[in-house]
């Protein structure tokens, strides 16, 4: 679990130039886009919670119904801003996480993307396909779908 792993290296939200929302080195800066999210991965609200304790801005688009309702409340509880993207009969199915932060010792812009659910059956029974791509371009592209998405959903209270 790429995603996962990458996440938990994440230690602090202090980012240099050229990291964090545009680039502007304020702090760490996550993005996350998802269609089917269900218990299996709790693990990874569990780590966008704590990395938005840190200071990190976090912000997450799921479809409501499609993501298990525990991982609802934890995002909520902790004050992640949260969307639906299920509006008016249509929904987002990418998936997409942005992370542009200090990732281990290194600062880093990443954008993964591909067909990958948070499920077990992504993980353990499906052919699935992940996309890890490096830098600012693929940064500001996965932000601008994230902003895209978010224009048409509804913010969960």
């Amino acid at each position: 679990d790429s995603l996962y792993n990458t996440l938990k290296q994440i230690k602090t939200a202090k980012v240099a130039k050229g990291y964090g929302k545009n680039g502007d080195g304020k702090r760490a800066m996550i993005r996350v886009v998802m269609y089917y999210w269900t218990s299996n991965h709790a693990r990874i609200a569990r780590e966008l919670v704590r990395i938005k304790k840190l200071g990190a801005d976090v912000e997450v688009a799921i479809k409501e119904d499609s993501t298990n309702d525990k991982i609802v409340s934890l995002l909520k509880k902790n004050n992640i801003p949260l969307y639906d993207t299920a509006t008016k009969g249509r929904y987002a199915h990418g998936k997409v996480t942005v992370i542009s932060a200090k990732v281990g010792k290194s600062n880093r812009n990443l954008t993964f993307s591909g067909s990958v659910n948070l499920t077990a059956a992504a993980f353990n029974s499906n052919t699935e396909v992940l996309v890890e791509q490096r830098g600012a371009k693929y940064r500001d592209d996965g932000v601008a779908f994230f902003n895209h998405v978010v224009k048409y959903s509804k913010k969960l209270k």
